[in-house]
């Protein structure tokens, strides 16, 4: 398994998770949110329940969380169960 991260934007931000199926990569894109707690971040992912990641940093939590969407991703995989697909998205909005 092969996890990659991009950024679109300033934003949004997502991971990826790809698996082969039938000889052909399928790629799997999830949202993810990062949150300031008290003295630490979390993250998780809407599409991804249960799945979630801290670290004292902003880094260390996407680093986390980077690693938990691997392992929740290929548990799925390796019990043959469907790896969801990603139904969240994020806008920001301004409100006057």
């Amino acid at each position: 398994m092969r996890i990659c991260r991009t950024k679109i934007g300033d934003t949004k931000q997502y991971l990826e998770a790809s698996e082969v199926e039938g000889g052909r990569i399928i790629i799997h894109r999830f949202l993810v949110i990062i949150e300031k707690a008290n003295g630490n971040y979390s993250a998780y992912s809407p599409d991804l329940p249960g799945c979630i990641a801290t670290g004292e940093t902003r880094e260390e939590a996407e680093k986390n969380m980077h690693k938990a969407i691997e392992m929740h991703a290929q548990g799925l995989i390796e019990d043959k169960l469907p790896v969801p697909e990603s139904r969240a998205f994020s806008e920001y909005m301004v409100v006057k």
